[in-house]
């Protein structure tokens, strides 16, 4: 069996998150009949031995300025919508 390449494997977990993200609206934005149009992911792996690494995955085409703009917006803001939320 021929193993995909590593492009093809970032595209099919594109789209494997993207389904999932729109599939789990917060039910505001259903009722508003938002749609889901971009993304970013950061997810820690640890290993048996506890090392531990990052990954970041984004939604297609999401530039490098709108990236960093909704990660900044969630490490400082995050709470500020969703009151009495513990850290």
């Amino acid at each position: 069996m021929m193993s995909e390449d590593t492009e093809t494997i970032r595209r099919r977990s594109r789209e494997a998150v993207h389904a999932a993200i729109q599939a789990n609206p917060p039910p505001e934005f259903v009722e508003k009949g938002a749609l889901l149009t971009q993304w970013a992911v950061v997810a820690e792996w640890v290993t048996s031995d506890g090392e531990k690494w990052l990954s970041r995955l984004e939604s297609e085409g999401l530039t490098a300025w709108d990236r960093k703009g909704m990660l900044f917006e969630v490490l400082w803001n995050w709470g500020d919508a969703d009151e009495g939320e513990s850290d």
